[in-house]
């Protein structure tokens, strides 16, 4: 049969996915708490080897099915 790649074997940083999970589960929680900005309408892109967060505006497509009519969640 054929062999499953490892996450080593495709070099994935094993405490890169823990920062990453973290930064996930705190999303969850500014999201339920409604204690921060949250991500809304912004992807946080992580490079584990230079150390360098960068911020990615994701603006909605009205020709999109799945965000275009969706509620902002950023709203108070």
């Amino acid at each position: 049969g054929i062999e499953a790649a490892t996450c080593a074997m495709e070099g994935v940083i094993a405490p890169i996915v823990g920062v990453v999970g973290t930064i996930q589960a705190l999303e969850t929680l500014n999201l339920l708490l409604t204690t921060g900005e949250g991500l809304c309408g912004r992807l946080l892109a992580l490079d584990g080897i230079a150390m360098e967060w960068q911020t990615i505006n994701l603006p909605r497509s009205p020709d999109c099915p799945a965000c275009a009519s969706r509620p902002d969640y950023s709203a108070p």
